[in-house]
């Protein structure tokens, strides 16, 4: 197969009347994926790299070692200078082209050069110059020696080197084409300018309390706001855009001996990761555990703990604890706790389940509302415990017309203890929730755990009131009993008159 390869000073886009056309004889060229056979050219020689093989039924294989295919009598000559090459009706194509650079040492390119060196001395100044033409570019190098200065430029650079005194330091100066300084290096460091003779920033030797830093600064003045800072970033090669990462910005200078500074530290794009050190503000450090991976903040003057931060890890669950008395906590169970103190019995407990544990609560005004409070203890209460009974606080309201000294009767009372009770407990009078025990369902409270004593009580107020009804009943039975006896003893003791009288008359 013949590939016709056209070497040009331009692109296929604007072809130049000076191409040239080469014609080579060779198998196809192959490509599968990123694979692919090639053809190189090189000034030396030109051959064709076979990295692919072509089955009788036409499929493609990598080879496991490439094969050189040699060509002869091919001979493709370049232009000076850039070169087009590409194949004719084909795009997309891979090309690796060998190629000399022109340069000061090559006597196949160098085809007129001029050199010419020249020492000049006046009263003011010495110069040092050396020149050379290459074809039609010009080179050079100029040393200036005067009483004030060494002054360096070279070749077609605008910038040039100065060394000069500069407030009595040697100093060696940067400046640009209109003689504006750069930069300086002097003794002190480096000092960075913004375009006129205004320093931007400097880098070198700072002194404070008798301390010497390494430092880059930002020339200010007392009572100003500085908008333009320091900064360490990153620089994007494909368009020299700076990227700040670690920067200062808005400081302000207060005024002298106020002490009174403020700005703005700003950390960009990343995050601050601590490892054994930490960070210190007033009487509080801020450090890190890298085993357990906790937070710690802590009183620098006494060494006692503020906060602890501890994830959940295999040595520990995760937990908050402050001041070494209140902690958050995750159970084993999977629920949550805030627990206050750490005491192994005086202490408060409240766990995101809904469960409150406290050794006491007291308070003038205090006001609790929960489903279901358990105690085991005692618990004391100067004007009593007062269940809500005003109207606005009750719905489904109906007389309770059923036998209350009913219910009481069908209630046994015992003696017993709680099993939390010691030994030498008194023993507690009271009803027992069983199935093997008599108990009313009327004062057995909601869970079915406990005796609803305001149930209780109001179920024995209603057994006093139908045994009031009761006893007022039996006084009207008695008064009636006394009257019948009144009357019958009144009529007996008419009749027993009427019979004397009656007697005494005969």
């Amino acid at each position: 197969m013949q590939y016709k390869i056209i070497v040009d000073k331009q692109s296929r886009l604007n072809p130049s009347g000076e191409q040239k056309e080469y014609t080579v004889d060779i198998e196809e060229l192959r490509v599968k994926g990123n694979v692919y056979d090639s053809l190189v050219i090189t000034q030396d020689e030109t051959y064709v790299m076979r990295r692919l093989s072509l089955s009788e039924y036409g499929v493609l294989t990598v080879l496991e070692d490439e094969i050189k295919e040699t060509l002869t009598d091919v001979n493709i000559e370049l232009f000076e200078g850039d070169n087009y090459i590409y194949l004719v009706d084909m795009t997309g194509n891979k090309f690796y082209a060998e190629y000399l650079i022109k340069n000061d040492f090559t006597d196949t390119y160098a085809t007129k050069i001029e050199m010419n060196t020249a020492i000049t001395q006046t009263a003011q100044n010495i110069m040092f110059q050396v020149n050379k033409k290459v074809d039609e570019e010009e080179f050079g190098t100029q040393l200036i020696l005067n009483s004030e200065a060494l002054k360096m430029a070279w070749n077609q650079i605008s910038e040039y080197l100065q060394l000069e005194g500069i407030e009595g330091k040697a100093s060696l100066v940067i400046y640009d084409e209109n003689d504006k300084k750069l930069i300086i290096y002097d003794s002190t460091g480096q000092h960075f300018y913004d375009g006129s003779d205004n320093i931007f920033g400097e880098i070198g030797v700072k002194t404070v309390d008798n301390q010497k830093y390494v430092a880059f600064s930002v020339p200010s003045e007392y009572g100003q706001t500085i908008q333009d800072g320091m900064a360490w970033g990153m620089t994007t090669e494909s368009d020299g855009k700076f990227w700040p990462i670690l920067y200062i910005k808005n400081f302000q200078m207060a005024a002298k001996n106020s002490g009174s500074f403020s700005g703005q530290l700003i950390l960009n794009y990343c995050d601050l990761l601590l490892t054994t050190g930490g960070i210190i503000g007033g009487n509080v450090k801020m450090k890190v555990d890298d085993i357990l991976g906790a937070i710690y903040f802590q009183d620098t003057e006494t060494g006692n703990l503020l906060l602890a931060i501890s994830p959940d890890s295999s040595i520990q669950d995760a937990e908050i604890n402050i001041l070494n008395k209140i902690k958050f906590f995750k159970n084993q169970a999977g629920s949550n706790s805030l627990k206050i103190g750490t005491d192994v019995t005086n202490y408060c407990l409240l766990t995101d389940d809904g469960s409150i544990y406290a050794q006491d609560i007291g308070s003038p005004t205090c006001e609790m509302s929960c489903e279901t409070l358990e105690c085991f203890g005692h618990i004391y209460c100067n004007n009593g415990v007062e269940p809500f009974s005003t109207k606005d606080k009750k719905r489904n309201i109906e007389q309770y017309n059923n036998k209350a000294l009913t219910e009481v009767l069908n209630t046994d009372i015992y003696y017993y203890n709680y099993k939390e009770d010691t030994e030498d407990c008194k023993k507690r009078v009271g009803a027992i929730i069983d199935k093997d025990y008599k108990c009313s369902k009327e004062i057995i409270g909601t869970e079915g755990k406990g005796i609803d004593l305001y149930s209780m009580i109001s179920l024995a107020y209603k057994a006093i009131q139908e045994q009031q009804e009761l006893i007022e009943k039996l006084k009207e039975n008695d008064k009636a009993k006394d009257k019948l006896i009144s009357d019958l003893t009144t009529r007996l003791e008419k009749l027993e008159k009427e019979a004397c009288h009656g007697k005494d008359t005969v």
